[in-house]
């Protein structure tokens, strides 16, 4: 069994003394069906729980090992060590402390924690209380009196992974159904496109009624993604996960940026240790508005991020060569101030002419030993960025480099 990722940034897990009712287990270890259920997987175990002087105790090896932990045990020392991907615990029979080292962000952190009752061996099996596993492993734990049975869930890492897969690919999907296919071609479509993702209960409500299914509704823009904003759990096995769907146009999609948005609220629930979404509720479709420098003079469009709305353009500035020289316009982001400054975005213009000499290193730009970047042309400018242009590495050039790297300068042809 692989070792479990736990997420030490939930709520401490409920102690289960005060979830247990004094019936439903019995003190001094009585022989009941009590049945353990870990991150929604039933765990098979040869001894039950039990309450002593009103502590619940559970049989280490079964409990840790199902949640993904290795145990070892030193019988000369009446010693117990429990090896997981991020915390590591030694316990003594007998005594009321554990040794737990954890590691966070390759560090090593050693602490030492009280038990309430010390770990004993009962049967030959070794028992540890119940608010040691909720501690230790930010576990939640809760008696379902219905099921009779107790439902430890750590909320640890590998959920969230499966969560965002199952997120992720339903996004890739949205974009194959036409909402505006014939109802039997929609149906079939929504079975072979969604049925290994959602719950055949929200299939079968998508097939009588498609006002709320996540599809395409024009041929641009198209749905291409879902972005996730928070998962959130609500209850053992069950989370929701608040996103948007992002739609975009052949220009974003070469380009980067959005063309519009729509809020979506999933619902994902694990049944048989498989997860899939039960239910999913749309919000209202917002259009992006393109932010897009258009230069008329010399005949360009720069594409822009939402976030750089409000920029500022400063020209008649010159790039100067041995024998050359011509502009070179900054496009300045609307955050950038005098005390704050920030990357801005070069372009240098030079005619076709000058572009061919630089090429044959008829003169050098600048004191860097590479030449200036071709970000474009038309039939009279080259468009181009300046060698080394963030040497400096001032706030934003990593934003600037990602713009850049998205092709987003585009020359129009007079």
């Amino acid at each position: 069994m692989g070792k479990a990722k736990f997420l030490k940034t939930l709520t401490a897990g409920i102690c289960l003394t005060a979830l247990l009712t004094g019936t439903a287990l019995a003190d001094g270890g009585e022989e009941q069906d009590i049945k353990i259920q870990i991150n929604g997987s039933w765990l098979h175990c040869d001894t039950a729980p039990f309450i002593e002087n009103s502590h619940t105790l559970l049989p280490l090896r079964a409990v840790m090992e199902g949640l993904g932990a290795k145990v070892e045990w030193y019988s000369e020392r009446e010693t117990v060590k429990v090896y997981a991907d991020d915390v590591n615990i030694e316990l003594i029979i007998g005594e009321e402390k554990a040794k737990v080292v954890r590691r966070i962000e390759g560090t090593e952190k050693e602490e030492e924690l009280n038990l309430e009752v010390a770990a004993k061996i009962v049967g030959g099996r070794t028992f540890i209380p119940g608010c040691f596993v909720s501690e230790v492993f930010s576990a939640e734990v809760q008696w379902d009196d219905r099921l009779g049975a107790m439902i430890i869930e750590t909320g640890n890492m590998s959920d969230i992974p499966e969560i965002e897969k199952v997120i992720a690919e339903f996004g890739e999907k949205i974009k194959l159904v036409s909402l505006f296919a014939p109802q039997d071609v929609l149906n079939e479509c929504l079975q072979e496109t969604y049925g290994e993702l959602v719950s055949p209960v929200l299939l079968e409500k998508w097939q009588r009624d498609k006002t709320n299914i996540p599809g395409r509704l024009t041929s641009s823009p198209w749905p291409e993604r879902i972005e996730i904003l928070t998962i959130e759990k609500i209850s053992v096995g069950e989370y929701v996960v608040k996103g948007e769907i992002i739609e975009v146009t052949g220009t974003e999609q070469k380009r980067g940026g959005v063309a519009g948005r729509r809020p979506i609220t999933f619902f994902v629930k694990k049944e048989n240790d498989h997860w899939s979404i039960n239910d999913a509720n749309l919000g209202v479709y917002e259009e992006v508005k393109s932010v897009v420098y258009q230069n008329t003079q010399y005949g360009f469009n720069f594409y822009l991020p939402e976030s750089w709305e409000g920029y500022k353009v400063i020209d008649g500035d010159k790039w100067e060569g041995a024998k050359e020289t011509g502009p070179i316009i900054y496009i300045r982001h609307p955050l950038w101030t005098t005390e704050n400054q920030r990357q801005d975005i070069p372009v240098m213009i030079f005619t076709a002419i000058q572009w061919s000499s630089l090429q044959q290193e008829e003169f050098n730009v600048g004191a860097a030993p590479i030449p200036p970047k071709e970000l474009d042309r038309n039939d009279k400018y080259v468009f181009a960025l300046p060698a080394r242009y963030n040497y400096a590495f001032p706030t934003g050039y990593e934003e600037v480099e990602e713009i850049l790297e998205g092709e987003p300068l585009q020359a129009n042809n007079s």
